[in-house]
């Protein structure tokens, strides 16, 4: 079995060095770089926000390799072939939107129409892809959704991409992130794809922590499409429970849900950024090294205690929303 994955890892490990030996010049082609404009963006110097180039080909390298060796079956939670082909369609989609975005700034109602019509596609080319009920862990009964199955799934999967690429905001936080959420998955499934994918993050996170390199939308439009859809996955094949899945996303969910009503409130644009996220809020009280171990350590000893513990998942978000107040609670 290892000799069957060499050629996976290899493969993945090579694409990734020569992206990372070659990066400027590659990013260069792009010519994209986040500026700080003393605002939003603080940072010191010019960034490439390309940081999804390295889960991009990662991924398409994967799908690749799918195609011409016989262990296809064993990738990617044993897709059929239309489902390989709805999830490459969302991937080089989602990335194509967000490099536009990058380098364009595309308008918020452009990106919206756009997300909603490849994530249309997606569940079009897979409708195994639809969530058709709901199940969790505390309620036995299953909950159909019936003709709002489809709207359901459209509003999951693009509520994540959002959450997610407001959720990226300061350094190694994405990537901290989506490293939790792989190493769960992996452990989930044993599936390789998932221990596959460490590797472009971990190249990101070297460069994200030198301050070389941000994600960009990119990478969170790509990453947020990624884990929306093997959720979803692992949730038809009974791997993971609605609450279970909630649980995960639950930090990025929640900034996004107070973030998108108090603009509302005070009249402006839910889609136009502030710093108000729990990040800036927590950076400004605790520090940058308090702020990252807080944010990945709820979310990774929620997860631990829904899985090994006898607590109830609702009282674990009970307890998560208790902390996300507590912590976004300004004081003088």
């Amino acid at each position: 079995m290892i000799n069957n994955y060499f050629p996976y890892f290899f493969a993945i490990l090579f694409i990734n060095l020569l992206i990372y030996i070659f990066r400027i010049k590659l990013f260069d082609i792009f010519n994209i770089k986040d500026k700080p404009d003393n605002i939003l963006k603080k940072h010191n110097k010019s960034v490439y926000p390309l940081g999804g180039i390295f889960f991009f080909f990662s991924i398409i390298t994967i799908l690749i390799l799918d195609i011409f060796t016989q262990n296809s079956s064993s990738f990617l939670i044993g897709l059929s072939k239309s489902e390989k082909l709805s999830f490459a369609f969302g991937v080089i989609s989602c990335f194509l939107i967000g490099l536009y975005d990058d380098k364009y700034n595309l308008k918020y109602n452009i990106k919206i129409f756009l997300f909603i019509i490849v994530i249309y596609i997606c569940i079009t080319l897979d409708p195994n892809l639809v969530i058709t009920n709901l199940n969790f862990s505390y309620y036995k009964e299953t909950i159909y959704l019936g003709h709002l199955s489809k709207f359901f799934t459209i509003l999951c999967i693009f509520i994540f991409i959002n959450a997610f690429n407001l959720f990226d905001g300061i350094d190694l936080q994405s990537g901290i992130y989506t490293l939790s959420i792989l190493t769960i998955f992996y452990i989930l499934t044993k599936e390789l794809f998932f221990l596959l994918m460490i590797l472009p993050n971990i190249f990101f996170l070297v460069l994200n922590k030198k301050k070389e390199l941000f994600l960009g939308d990119s990478g969170t439009i790509l990453i947020g499409f990624v884990i929306s859809y093997f959720s979803i996955k692992l949730y038809s094949n009974s791997l993971i429970l609605c609450d279970e899945i909630f649980i995960l996303m639950m930090i990025p969910g929640l900034d996004m849900l107070r973030l998108f009503l108090i603009r509302i409130i005070k009249g402006k644009n839910p889609f136009v950024g502030d710093r108000q996220h729990l990040h800036h809020i927590m950076l400004e009280k605790y520090g940058y090294k308090n702020t990252i171990l807080f944010t990945h350590s709820v979310i990774i000893i929620s997860f631990i205690l829904m899985i090994f513990s006898p607590i109830k998942s609702y009282l674990i978000i009970a307890i998560v929303l208790f902390l996300y107040i507590i912590f976004i609670h300004r004081r003088s």
